[in-house]
């Protein structure tokens, strides 16, 4: 057992180590994307035929690029929380519960804002062209596995926290008859 708690506690130090480099990645992809893209690039990446550019709506467009980056940075981050609990040997926290409740929530809200985001971006670049264009909403495999996966953390999350209850009744109840007798 003592073998399993220090495996785990030495995971949980690297896996928080991982939550950082990956939320620095999210940031600076998204950071480089929106550099690296030119007027036509995001012209073709909205299947319109042509977008007008200027320096207030570049900044606009990185700001709507990277809200999406900055929730999963939230998100990694909160769990790297839970993460360095675990490596304290700290396995039903609340810390650690609140940690993995809000990396689900984050992981849901960062794939509503992406497929969101394309279709104000589009509609952002393009409110004052001649040519109309329909901006739909996507959604890919990837961000529907991030879906469950967060949901699945987000579900388990709340069992614990349930279960912590239970336990704090089932203690506190144990103590009550222990007092009675």
């Amino acid at each position: 057992m003592n073998k399993e708690l220090a495996l785990t506690r030495r995971w949980s130090t690297a896996m928080a180590h991982v939550c950082v480099i990956t939320a620095v990645a999210f940031l600076g992809g998204a950071i480089w994307q929106w550099n690296s893209m030119s007027p036509s690039d995001l012209a073709s990446w909205l299947d319109v035929p042509a977008i007008r550019l200027d320096q207030g709506r570049n900044i606009a467009v990185l700001l709507l690029m990277i809200l999406p980056a900055l929730i999963n940075a939230f998100g990694l981050m909160q769990i790297r929380s839970s993460f360095l609990s675990f490596a304290r040997g700290e396995m039903f926290s609340p810390k650690v519960i609140l940690g993995l409740q809000r990396f689900g929530s984050a992981g849901m809200s960062a794939v509503l804002a992406s497929a969101v985001l394309t279709p104000v971006v589009g509609f952002f670049l393009t409110y004052d062209s001649t040519a109309g264009a329909d901006f739909p909403i996507r959604i890919g495999t990837g961000s529907l596995t991030i879906v469950v996966i967060s949901g699945f953390t987000w579900t388990f999350a709340r069992i614990l926290s349930l279960t912590a209850a239970i336990e704090r009744q089932n203690r506190e109840l144990a103590e009550e008859n222990a007092a009675f007798i």
